[in-house]
């Protein structure tokens, strides 16, 4: 399954090579809302199975807000996250300008030779709603600023997902799930040059990559 349609696309979450990782939460949950706090920790480069144990000089910081309500007594939850990772990576722009200062540079080669600490940042929104019983519905949009390479989940800069599940008591199987969704993932300026210019992420990039939008269903 797409992984901007189980997870906000453009949320460079920390985690190692597998998406596991380490860290501390702590939450306040009342009975219509949850606030959560977390630090952890961050690959010593991008993609890595290694994490940097620099506490907090480097290292992920994530908060989330979830409210949850009723509308015509259907349940539904809506969700706001803030993070921000400090961690060795390198500039998409850079790595181009360093290209053009040395034709026979890789593009690939040259962002590494870019990588010092750096923040990447970015949000998502996330909505569930409950229309009936066996029928529930979700929307999800996430950002980042996408100037530096990717710490450890996708090559998306900006995810809008859709999506809605049906469960089987309409049938005769209660326990039946049928999920129907669609995505749509964009790169941001720099990112695009980056791949057109022949650089490679961590999922695309085949040289000289033509860009537009993902659309998936």
């Amino acid at each position: 399954m797409n992984w901007s349609i189980w997870a906000a696309g453009a949320f460079d979450y920390p985690a190692d090579k597998v998406g596991l990782g380490y860290g501390a939460v702590t939450e306040l949950n009342e009975k219509n809302w949850a606030l959560r706090a977390g630090y952890f920790l961050v690959g010593n480069v991008p993609n890595s199975n290694q994490f940097d144990t620099h506490l907090f000089a480097r290292g992920a910081y994530v908060t989330e807000l979830e409210t949850r309500y009723s509308i015509f007594s259907r349940p539904g939850k809506f969700r706001v996250g803030l993070w921000a990772d400090t961690y060795f990576s390198g500039s998409y722009s850079q790595a181009i300008d360093l290209t053009l200062l040395n034709p026979g540079l890789d593009p690939t080669d040259a962002i590494v030779l870019t990588r010092k600490a750096r923040t990447k940042y970015g949000y998502y929104l996330n909505l569930e709603q409950a229309v009936s019983d066996d029928v529930g519905v979700f929307a999800r949009w996430s950002w980042n600023d996408g100037k530096n390479e990717i710490s450890a989940f996708t090559d998306i800069d900006a995810s809008l997902s859709l999506g809605t599940s049906i469960k089987g008591a309409r049938w005769g199987r209660p326990d039946d799930r049928i999920g129907l969704a669609g995505a749509i993932n964009a790169l941001s300026r720099d990112h695009r040059a980056y791949l057109a210019a022949g650089g490679l992420g961590i999922l695309i990039g085949d040289g000289r990559l033509n860009y537009r939008p993902e659309s998936i269903i």
